[in-house]
């Protein structure tokens, strides 16, 4: 990462002067002539990849299941890989719902009349009152 900022500015500062940060001179030099890692070139190879079935599933899988789907296109790598990646990248998967349970139906209660039969207007204030239920999700906000 140093090394790459420093190459980013070489045209701007000097090698010395920018190798002060903790890195050695000659250190910043192998790494310019060192050819890319296997691990930089499968990562390099694989981001675009992640994204893709990313937007595929219009922005709902996680690292799990874009493992799965790469695996079934033949690529297999570890979740934490695929994790780290989508991390870099600033992809992240969208978790499901939780199911809440808020119906305790036991057939022996009595069910509530239909006073207002879907009418709501009042003729006078406080006159029907009703609510509603918020829970539910109706992708609307």
């Amino acid at each position: 990462m140093r090394y790459r900022s420093i190459d980013r500015r070489r045209g701007l500062y000097p090698v010395t002067t920018m190798c002060r940060l903790r890195v050695s001179r000659s250190g910043y030099y192998a790494w310019r002539v060192r050819p890319e890692s296997d691990r930089d070139e499968t990562d390099r190879k694989l981001r675009p990849m992640i994204q893709q079935i990313h937007a595929e599933s219009k922005g709902t899988y996680g690292a799990p299941r874009i493992r799965a789907e790469l695996g079934s296109q033949g690529h297999c790598y570890g979740r934490h890989k695929v994790a780290r990646l989508m991390r870099i990248a600033g992809v992240k998967g969208c978790p499901r719902r939780c199911f809440n349970v808020t119906t305790q139906s036991d057939p022996s209660h009595p069910v509530a009349k239909n006073l207002l039969k879907q009418d709501f207007t009042a003729g006078s204030v406080n006159h029907r009152w009703a609510s509603g239920i918020t829970y539910i999700s109706t992708h609307q906000g």
